[in-house]
C-alpha cells in the first residue's frame, strides 16, 4: 500500500509553532478514508486551516485548549501525493504541513 506521510516544513521567522502532528502517517487506498489529523502546537487554534491541492475540509474542530486543532479530509480520491496544510492569521501564511 502506498502511505501518505506527514512532515514538517520549518519556518523559524513565525510565532505560530507546531510540535505534534496525529496520525504520523496514513496510507492511500485505505477503506476507511476519512482521516482526523491533530495538531498541536501553542494557540493553534487562533489560526485558520488551508491544504493544498483542491482537498476539501471536511471538519474542522477546534478545542477548549487553545493548543489543539483537529482536521477532518478525505482520501478517498488521493494517491500517494504532497499536501500542504497551511496555518494563516488574515492574510498572512505561518506555518505549512505537508502529507505524502
Amino acid at each position: 500500500m502506498r502511505k501518505i506521510l506527514f512532515l514538517l516544513l520549518i519556518s523559524l521567522s513565525v510565532s505560530a509553532q507546531i510540535d505534534r502532528v496525529e496520525p504520523p502517517f496514513w496510507y492511500a487506498d485505505m477503506k476507511l478514508s476519512k482521516v482526523q489529523i491533530m495538531f498541536y502546537g501553542k494557540n493553534i487554534a487562533q489560526y485558520n486551516v488551508g491544504v493544498s491541492n483542491n482537498i476539501a475540509i471536511e471538519n474542522i474542530k477546534k478545542t477548549e485548549n487553545p493548543n489543539y486543532v483537529f482536521v477532518t479530509i478525505d482520501t478517498k480520491n488521493i494517491g500517494a501525493t504532497e499536501l500542504t496544510f497551511s496555518f494563516k492569521k488574515r492574510t498572512k501564511l505561518f506555518l505549512p504541513k505537508s502529507i505524502r
